[in-house]
């Protein structure tokens, strides 16, 4: 058996997400502001398990298309799950960085 952790909630960095910029850009991104959400780490290391959601700290931001690609709810040929985690990573450290500089992240 699994001991499910409680999961890490910010709300603030999900409400964040208002007006942002796609951090993920993936092949074929929109980058339509209107979209962008807080998207979560699919990664079990992360926090993510059957009906949970990654810890709010593991995510970045991302429009529709690009977030739909990285839940795996569309394909895009040519591209790998490998290729869109590594991706993933990139943009979670981009998306990092503009929680740090806007004040919704810091240390103590």
């Amino acid at each position: 058996m699994i001991n499910k952790k409680e999961p890490i909630i910010v709300q603030a960095i999900r409400d964040s997400a208002n007006d942002e910029s796609c951090t993920l850009t993936l092949p074929g991104c929109r980058n339509d502001r209107r979209t962008v959400v807080w998207c979560h780490s699919p990664l079990l290391e992360d926090g993510k398990g059957a009906a949970q959601k990654a810890d709010d700290i593991f995510g970045c931001y991302g429009c529709s298309h690009c977030h739909d690609l990285l839940d795996a709810r569309q394909r895009l040929q040519g591209l790998s799950r490998e290729e869109i985690l590594s991706e993933f990573h990139r943009a979670m450290k981009r998306s990092w960085r503009r929680l740090w500089d806007r004040g919704i992240i810091g240390a103590k």
